[in-house]
């Protein structure tokens, strides 16, 4: 791994912090640490940062904490994904926390296999494990918030549209039709930035056979706008990367563009 993820609540009033039992073993099962090593920190919430190893042993690892620099902000993006395969589940929690999303919520799909929502892998212990590993690899210091709700309709009955919020509906199945607010036409113009950058962004994203038209429905009775990527049909995990690729980037052109226009 490329960094070691601390807690805050890891670390004492002497800025060291020392990890024992499971927390040891992880250490020193996915990092190379001997007395003296200058290691690379990720503190959630924090940033990034240096450390040095003062003690180690298999029971107990204790670390200096030498600096912690402010984080890059999340991406403002909550992501709702119809529950897909186990491994799907792996891949999109490392993606989300290799990005820096808000949150990811997992719901019960009607052509989803029921299946999937008794998986380990939607357990907590598991989702820390790879959101973790997520953060570990890339350099992150937000441990996105995942929950399991039940249905799209029991998800919308409990949310409201808040003011700023962009809420967008990916079509991961082929369908030829533009995105009003990429400004993206399968094989056409390259993508043009928002006119401002929301708050909030609601990114729902379908499983691979999509929502069912009901699903569709209710998302876009509710304010979402609907949009294809083109007429391929994606994998979650590759729809999902695309999309916060583009996001990513077109926030970041935005908010360039408005600070050179003050």
């Amino acid at each position: 791994m490329n960094y070691l993820l601390l807690f805050p609540d890891e670390i004492d009033a002497d800025g060291k912090v020392a990890l024992r039992g499971i927390r040891a073993s992880y250490v020193l099962t996915h990092h190379v640490v001997t007395i003296g090593t200058l290691a690379k920190i990720t503190v959630v919430n924090q940033g990034l940062g240096l450390g040095k190893v003062v003690s180690c042993s298999p029971s107990e690892i204790v670390l200096e904490i030498l600096s912690i620099n402010p984080p890059l902000p999340p991406l403002p993006v909550e992501l709702i994904c119809a529950t897909p395969r186990p491994q799907t589940v792996k891949k999109l929690l490392h993606l989300a926390g290799a990005v820096g999303v808000r949150s990811v919520t997992f719901l019960r799909s009607a052509l989803g296999e029921k299946s999937y929502l008794s998986s380990k892998e939607l357990q907590n212990e598991q989702i820390q494990k790879h959101l973790i590993q997520a953060l570990e690899q890339s350099g992150g210091s937000f441990l996105p918030r995942v929950s399991c709700h039940g249905t799209v309709s029991d998800w919308i009955a409990e949310w409201t549209m808040d003011d700023g919020t962009s809420a967008l509906l990916a079509t991961v199945l082929p369908r030829v039709t533009g995105n009003p607010y990429f400004g993206f036409q399968p094989f056409g113009p390259a993508p043009q930035p928002p006119l401002s950058v929301p708050s909030k962004i609601i990114l729902s994203i379908g499983g691979e056979r999509g929502w069912n038209e009901e699903e569709q429905s209710r998302f876009l009775e509710c304010g979402f706008t609907e949009f294809s990527l083109g007429p391929q049909m994606y994998r979650i995990e590759i729809a999902a990367a695309m999309l916060l690729g583009i996001l990513s980037v077109q926030m970041t052109a935005t908010s360039i563009s408005q600070s050179a226009s003050k």
